[in-house]
């Protein structure tokens, strides 16, 4: 009777592991259903409700998903502040550290305006030899990891001095990108002073310019003068500034606080789906393309061949009317 009594005691004991097991099994599908709901709520786009509670401009400039302003209403990320103690309103990217100046979706960037970095003795260590270097800023305000990065070959690195000097762009892993020379000649007589050349381009000359091959969230801008730092011109100033947006005479005799940059913009660490509204991509006149540049990768949409249009969002992109008259 005891041996029986165990047999049916171990019977009893399998059917309750079974039935747990049953009920731990039946909860762990219920929660891998529920993230993947949540999941592909993250990838919907905004109904039509959301949409129109959503701000559509800002200052005179138009906004449009994946950027928005309200909760709900922007890609994690694409998030901007309209500062309405300005007048007119002016539009921030995230928190409100970078003005923007135009968002263009069919072409993937953002105009944002940068200020302008004062390279002046104090930010150095005066006394140094001939032959050390002396980093003084940083060019800064971007999120790391993005989604925005400055776009490459389509800004340049500024320097306005008249000291002799080289001043290096560095990487966010202090890799050099790029770098350039001034220097003033003496100025032709006692009490004269030096007549700068009137050109729009950069000679090296009072400045110098050079390209931005790659394409950063942040840059460190590293000076090598050939004497003490504290000889350093008081009035250098570096910018990175969008290619064409700028008058070189202009940046000389004038003083100019902020030029223009050219910003890139991806949807960041991920890639195309298979099917595109996995991929963000969810008009149906649109497609994906992986992008992947020096430091980030990610991807874009684009609106179909003979349509135009915003194609992250449903029937974004419309077919482009030709007017046959």
């Amino acid at each position: 009777m005891g041996t029986r009594r165990t047999v049916h005691e171990h019977h009893h004991l399998f059917v309750e592991i079974e039935i747990a097991a049953a009920a731990s099994m039946e909860k762990l599908v219920h929660t891998v259903a529920v993230v993947a709901a949540l999941l592909l709520l993250l990838l919907q786009p905004l109904d039509a409700a959301a949409a129109a509670t959503c701000s559509t401009r800002c200052g005179g400039i138009g906004i449009s998903y994946p950027f928005g302003i309200e909760a709900g209403c922007y890609r994690d990320g694409f998030n901007l502040t309209c500062d309405h103690s300005y007048r007119p309103p002016k539009l921030f990217l995230g928190d409100g550290t970078v003005e923007v100046l135009e968002i263009s979706i069919p072409g993937g960037t953002v105009r944002v305006n940068s200020s302008s970095i004062a390279l002046s003795p104090a930010a150095g260590a005066p006394g140094k030899k001939a032959n050390s270097t002396a980093r003084y800023h940083t060019w800064s305000g971007l999120r790391r990891g993005g989604p925005f990065f400055v776009s490459p070959e389509k800004n340049k690195f500024l320097v306005l001095s008249c000291s002799n000097v080289q001043v290096l762009l560095l990487a966010e892993d202090n890799s050099t990108v790029n770098a350039c020379a001034t220097y003033c000649p003496p100025a032709p007589g006692k009490g004269q002073p030096f007549q700068f050349p009137l050109s729009k381009d950069c000679s090296g000359i009072g400045c110098c310019s050079a390209a931005i091959p790659k394409g950063y969230t942040s840059y460190s801008i590293q000076v090598q003068p050939p004497g003490n730092v504290s000889e350093f011109d008081a009035d250098s100033s570096v910018y990175i500034a969008e290619e064409g947006s700028y008058n070189v005479t202009h940046l000389i005799f004038e003083t100019v606080k902020t030029l223009p940059v050219l910003l890139d913009w991806v949807i960041s660490n991920s890639t195309c789906g298979k099917e595109l509204p996995a991929s963000g991509c969810h008009s149906t006149s649109s497609s994906c393309q992986n992008y992947t540049s020096f430091a980030y990768k990610g991807y874009r949409c684009r609106c179909s061949a003979g349509y135009e249009g915003n194609p992250y969002v449903v029937d974004g992109c419309q077919g482009i009317q030709v007017d046959l008259t």
